[in-house]
């Protein structure tokens, strides 16, 4: 290791000793050498950070907190844009689980048109048909909406 890089970690060492914020965790996670990015990844996991922050440790922290990031994400109830985020970037398994939750939430057209492109083909086949229903209702009046709620349930 050659000088500046022993000067680098020790400044790293010395700036994690001071329990940093949530803050500025995130910009070690997003500059810092790997060593210090899972430290820090780490230690942020520790201190309740946002969904944001967590996407943060997902797209920049080693492997090992990227799984852990998801999982405390997918925890936190995040909303539809977020979950369209992890359907759209995650690792398939946390894609399956985003796609399952948001199929959920009511997504917007937009929203189920990021599961058809990204999410697993069971997710997809639902989202397709929530779509052509929602084509198939437009411009129903809440009379025929009705009769048609009365007719399924019968």
């Amino acid at each position: 290791m050659g000088k500046e890089d022993t000067r680098i970690v020790v400044t790293w060492q010395a700036f994690l000793e001071q329990n940093p914020s949530n803050g500025e965790l995130v910009c070690i996670i997003r500059s810092a050498p790997d060593e210090y990015k899972a430290k820090a990844s780490e230690q942020l996991l520790k201190q309740n950070p946002s969904n944001v922050m967590l996407c943060d440790i997902i797209l920049f922290a080693p492997e090992e907190y990227k799984a852990k990031a998801w999982e405390r994400l997918l925890e936190q109830n995040p909303g539809n844009a977020m979950l369209g985020d992890i359907i759209c970037w995650a690792p398939d398994e946390y894609k399956a689980k985003a796609s399952k939750r948001l199929l959920e939430q009511n997504p917007s057209n937009d929203e189920l048109g990021d599961i058809i492109r990204f999410a697993p083909e069971e997710y997809k086949d639902k989202a397709r048909e929530i779509i052509n229903l929602r084509s198939q209702l437009k411009g129903k009046s809440k009379t025929e909406l009705m009769a048609m709620i009365t007719h399924m349930q019968s």
